[in-house]
């Protein structure tokens, strides 16, 4: 091995290609789903996942204060890239006591 060679830190561990395909794939023709969109990558992945398998999907992001301006822009920048619908739910979620 050629330690003078820059790698990529997971190169070789994850066939992303296959898991990709298969994440695609793992949406059913007739099924409807809702996705939790939190702005984050991974619900960002499955967002993306489920437009391009053509999934009857609707996105939804809970929005509250604990919502960052930056995951809400992130949320935006994201809905360019899907054909889903989305909505955002008003939560409280730092009002509970609990």
């Amino acid at each position: 091995m050629n330690d003078s060679q820059p790698r990529e830190p997971l190169a070789g561990l994850l066939p992303t290609k296959s898991l990709a395909a298969e994440l695609v794939a793992w949406f059913q023709p007739g099924q409807s789903y809702v996705i939790a969109l939190s702005g984050g990558v991974d619900s960002a992945v499955v967002a993306m996942a489920a437009s391009q398998a053509g999934a009857v999907a609707e996105l939804v992001t809970a929005s509250s204060s604990a919502l960052s301006a930056v995951e809400r822009q992130d949320v935006a920048s994201l809905l360019k890239s899907v054909d889903l619908p989305h909505r955002f739910v008003e939560t409280q979620e730092l009002l509970d006591e609990n």
